[in-house]
């Protein structure tokens, strides 16, 4: 779902009409969703200490957005334009839509 919505962000984004808007949305929204998932699952694996565990995870989400920030600043002074430069913002994504799932335990039922 990550994936997913990693590539309909960078596609809404390149796509320059309201669809593309629209498409934007769809996969910010799932991005969001998987977002609340994964805290969800981070709260119910959590046996210590729930507010170190949470305060360390929401530091970690800051510190990765400013470094998306940092280099979507950096990449507006070679010329790119807004559209790629969202779209590049999502390579990082996918690469965490990989590996991810694999640091995560089993979810439980």
């Amino acid at each position: 779902l990550v994936a997913g919505g990693a590539v309909l962000v960078a596609v809404g984004a390149l796509v320059r009409n309201p669809v593309g808007l629209a498409v934007l949305a769809v996969g910010y929204g799932a991005i969001t969703c998987c977002h609340l998932l994964a805290g969800a699952r981070l709260q119910d694996a959590i046996t210590g200490p729930r507010a170190t565990v949470t305060s360390v995870s929401g530091f970690g989400t800051e510190v990765v957005a400013l470094a998306v920030f940092a280099g979507a600043g950096a990449a507006g002074g070679t010329g790119l334009a807004a559209p790629g430069i969202v779209a590049a913002t999502m390579l990082p994504l996918l690469l965490f839509a990989v590996v991810v799932p694999r640091w995560l335990p089993a979810a439980r039922r």
